[in-house]
């Protein structure tokens, strides 16, 4: 969901990866190490995989130190993605208990809630997201814990992240609480 992840790995230098390790599609040398770029979490799991399989043969002593370094880094970028996916999951359930929580017929709240789920199917950006929030929960009062949640700064930030990524994971997370009930 982000746009582009960047993993620093200090240390490791290009001409480490010439016929020895694996290289990213793109990777760039930085001061004291290589910058390498994914486009996406797909790409970036994608190119660990390529590490692990190549880990299968026998490695070198000096080979493993830099493939250790670079799947610290590795490790890095999948743990931000997982804060990521965990702060859409938070986001979806403090939704989904705000709607659900309130004095209302039943009936009223799976309308709310359906009428919240398409509202933000058709969110381009994060504006129309809090529109579609405010649109389809005013009858039960202000949705304001969405202001401290960590989801919103990935949704605003549409520089580095796919607000289209995002938003259909948060829809999806609603649809999969909506299916508990």
């Amino acid at each position: 969901m982000k746009l582009e992840i960047e993993v620093d790995v200090i240390g490791v230098h290009l001409a480490d990866f010439e016929g020895k390790i694996v290289a990213p599609a793109f990777i760039d040398s930085v001061d004291g190490g290589v910058k390498m770029t994914f486009l996406g979490i797909d790409s970036l799991k994608e190119y660990k995989s390529a590490l692990i399989q190549e880990d299968a043969e026998e490695v070198a002593g000096t080979e493993k130190e830099i493939k250790d370094k670079i799947n610290k880094g590795l490790k890095k970028a999948i743990s931000e993605h997982i804060t990521m996916m965990d702060s859409i999951r938070v986001y979806s359930e403090a939704l989904f208990t705000f709607i659900y929580s309130t004095d209302a017929h039943r009936e009223d709240k799976k309308y709310i809630f359906n009428e919240l789920i398409e509202g933000l199917k058709v969110a381009e950006n994060d504006g129309e997201l809090e529109t579609a929030i405010k649109d389809s929960t005013y009858e039960m009062g202000e949705f304001t814990i969405g202001y401290k949640m960590a989801f919103r700064k990935y949704s605003c930030d549409f520089l580095n992240y796919d607000f289209i990524a995002l938003r259909d994971q948060l829809v999806a997370d609603l649809i999969g609480l909506q299916k508990s009930l």
